[in-house]
């Protein structure tokens, strides 16, 4: 009974930690709004994470790209710099392209199946063609020091814009991979307690026993739950690597 209250009191103490956690993100939020914390017009009651019903087509990524803020300020500068020459905006950027899948099933955690783990086991990726400004550059011979840098500096903004691109999708992959092992390891957990549940009931074993499998259950229960989030946290960051979001619909219709 005395480790059982240990084990308690561990549980308790992780409370406090979590609750902080909580208001420092309501504050985050409340700032990135603009107002007040104790005025928050959001509701931030506890709900479950949302579930898109298909696949979320991307449509074509190096569009996507074009539209970063960083991509566009460099582009522009580009553009002034190099007005008398002219350089068209198609020689401006590398051939983008997306394999893959990105999208959740309508179901969440012990509800996403055998298909959706298959499925997520292709895992996205993004490829681009050589990024070849060599015509431009030729174009530019001769022109001021101003034209060059404007050119150098446009190249490096893209170049950063396809790693965070590139890192965004991989780390979406390792992520969906995580959360289909962890998915296993709660169901797996949730049914070894439930077992030495019976077998307490029975006699057959202690109640430590079955206190060591609760709190299996509950530690991969909880790794889990950090692993959907962590999930949605990589679809933030393909949105904001891709300069803002897609509206499916549009795309689908294409």
């Amino acid at each position: 009974m005395v480790r059982a209250d240990a084990r308690l009191a561990s549980v308790e103490a992780s409370v406090p930690q979590l609750q902080a956690e909580q208001t420092r993100q309501r504050n985050r939020i409340a700032t990135l709004l603009g107002e007040r914390p104790d005025k928050l017009s959001v509701d931030l009651s506890p709900a479950q994470l949302p579930a898109i019903a298909k696949a979320l087509p991307i449509g074509d990524p190096g569009e996507l790209l074009q539209r970063r803020p960083d991509i566009l300020s460099a582009e522009r500068k580009l553009a002034a710099a190099t007005a008398r020459i002219g350089v068209a905006k198609a020689d401006l950027f590398p051939r983008v392209s997306l394999s893959g899948f990105l999208g959740f099933t309508a179901g969440r955690g012990s509800q996403i199946g055998s298909s959706a783990a298959n499925a997520w086991a292709l895992g996205p990726s993004i490829t681009w063609a050589a990024f070849d400004l060599g015509s431009v550059r030729a174009r530019l011979r001769g022109a001021d020091a101003n034209a060059d840098g404007a050119l150098a500096s446009y190249e490096q903004q893209v170049l950063l814009a396809l790693e965070e691109s590139e890192n965004a999708f991989s780390d979406y992959g390792k992520r969906q991979q995580r959360l289909i092992s962890l998915i296993r390891q709660s169901e797996s957990s949730r049914a070894a307690a439930d077992l030495a549940e019976i077998r307490y009931r029975e006699g057959t074993v202690d109640f430590l026993v079955l206190l060591d499998a609760q709190r299996e259950r509950l530690a991969a229960e909880d790794s889990q739950a950090q692993a959907e989030v962590d999930l949605y946290r990589g679809i933030v960051a393909i949105y904001k690597a891709l300069g803002g979001g897609w509206q499916p619909e549009t795309v689908a219709s294409k």
